[in-house]
């Protein structure tokens, strides 16, 4: 239950960030949210804790800005990452050993830059089942791939990602489970979707306007319960430079 919880709150920010995003925009703290929720992805993902990442959301937007730069009168969105050294107190034979430092304006950005990492550096594939499914690779604490002697930073050039379709909800959607919601947020998070279409419950809203506007019940339901009951087809944007 505890690792259904910190999907659905990772959606849940991801959702709140998109609701406020503009280019110029830069997220209020309470908007950003908060780095529990990708160290929950990053075990589920790998199954390890915590292991190989020190995350964090930038605290201020002069922080943002001094990594970020600006686009208008805001810092940009974007994600760091950088090697970094810190005590080791599982080993005797040295006293400190390697992670990856992974930084960002908000969650949508730190997980993106999660899987970042595990993609370009690390050379994993992280997948849908039905697509191949994903390619994990493990390695010993302290020996994850280094990102090299330069800190290495990707800013979104447009404020959206989107992704999804209407007929994905009636086509897909209504077999999912629990586990298949929770890697399918999962991947949303790390390839950096920070907007995502959301029908749940759109067809009883639908109803009630054609209701409303004369449409007979039967023709009402047989019009709002047909699949694909809109055009509307997006495809997420990887705008990363």
């Amino acid at each position: 239950m505890t690792r259904w919880c910190y999907a659905l709150l990772l959606l849940l920010q991801l959702l709140i960030q998109a609701s406020f995003a503009d280019p110029s925009y830069y997220p209020r703290p309470e908007l950003r949210g908060n780095e529990k929720a990708i160290y929950a992805l990053v075990q589920r993902v790998l199954g390890r804790k915590n292991d190989p990442f020190r995350l964090r959301i930038f605290k201020s937007e002069k922080e943002a800005e001094l990594v970020c730069g600006r686009i208008q009168q805001h810092p940009s969105q974007c994600f760091q990452l950088k090697d970094i050294m810190v005590p080791n107190s599982s080993s005797t034979n040295s006293p400190t050993t390697h992670m990856i430092q992974i930084s960002a304006t908000s969650v949508s950005e730190l997980g993106a830059g999660v899987g970042w990492y595990l993609r370009h550096v690390c050379n994993m594939t992280i997948g849908w089942p039905r697509g191949g499914g994903s390619s994990i690779k493990q390695f010993d604490t302290g020996a994850w791939p280094q990102i090299g002697p330069k800190r290495l930073i990707q800013r979104r050039q447009v404020p959206w990602s989107y992704f999804m379709n209407v007929c994905t909800h009636s086509y897909s959607f209504v077999w999912y489970d629990q586990k298949d919601w929770e890697q399918f947020i999962d991947w949303l998070s790390l390839t950096g979707i920070n907007m995502v279409l959301a029908l749940t419950g759109q067809e009883e809203i639908q109803y009630r306007v054609f209701f409303k506007a004369g449409a007979s019940r039967r023709g009402n339901s047989n019009m709002v319960q047909r699949t694909g009951i809109s055009n509307l087809v997006e495809r997420p944007e990887r705008v990363w430079k």
